[in-house]
């Protein structure tokens, strides 16, 4: 199955823009899927990124972050080759991307002046894998997972190459899924974060364990239960670079109710 696509956009500063998509999938053989494509896409400047009279918070609350009006537009060319493939208890898909960003947009740190303003770089590429998939161990017992490897760096106008900031190399997210019985399920999850480079700083990475309950009451009300970051890990305590926080250990309770 072939896609053809394409998005126009206008922004009264920037002018007109339009944006194709190719994208193929092919079944070659029962459960095994091949998918590929490419695109481009276009992303005017935010209006607060562009006002020089807006600011934010950032750098945990020790800079501010500025607008600029001399921002450019963002343009890109995005490529992906992947597949999937399903078995009886099981499933499988792996996708390996390539992004090239013309004039990329970030919040730049200026460490003399102690604060952070939206510029754009000359080329920025991140290219990578994703990995997804199932596994069901046992009638009632099921693991589900997914990994990101991420190459992320960019160009500035003066030639000169680094790693983009706030881009962890590695991903990874694992559930452990267990039905209890028919209104009961428990489950057990990991999160790595792996290395990233903030402020010209290099993060080590950090594993986070949740566990949770839930039980269907009906069919329109359900609780929940569980408990958050088990080891009550706070790398931004550690180190204040950390461009995000990691709440403590914390319990929490809920319900839906559909109706």
């Amino acid at each position: 199955r072939l896609s053809l696509a394409g998005r126009y956009d206008h922004a009264s500063t920037f002018g007109n823009h339009f944006s194709p998509k190719l994208y193929l999938v092919a079944q070659p053989v029962s459960g095994l899927t091949i998918k590929g494509g490419i695109s481009e896409a276009f992303k005017a400047p935010d209006p607060y990124q562009l006002s020089p009279e807006y600011s934010v918070v950032s750098c945990g609350g020790r800079c501010m972050l500025t607008g600029n009006p001399l921002l450019k537009p963002e343009t890109s060319r995005n490529s992906e080759l992947g597949f999937v493939l399903n078995g009886q208890q099981w499933e499988l898909s792996a996708v390996a991307f390539q992004n090239r960003i013309q004039d990329m947009i970030i919040a730049y740190y200026d460490a003399a002046a102690a604060k952070r303003r939206w510029v754009n770089i000359e080329q920025a590429k991140t290219r990578g894998l994703e990995l997804e998939g199932k596994w069901r161990l046992a009638p009632a017992l099921e693991v589900r997972g997914n990994y990101t490897r991420l190459i992320a760096d960019g160009t500035d106008y003066s030639g000169k190459t680094s790693t983009l900031e706030g881009r962890p190399d590695h991903m990874l997210h694992l559930n452990l899924l267990w039905q209890i019985n028919a209104p009961l399920s428990a489950s057990v999850a990991a999160h790595y974060t792996g290395r990233q480079v903030y402020e010209s700083q290099q993060l080590g990475g950090y594993t986070r364990f949740d566990t949770g309950l839930q039980y269907r009451y009906s069919k329109a009300l359900q609780f929940r239960g569980g408990i958050r970051n088990i080891g009550n890990i706070r790398p931004d305590e550690k180190n204040p670079a950390y461009p995000g926080t990691e709440l403590a250990r914390s319990v929490y309770a809920g319900m839906n109710w559909q109706f």
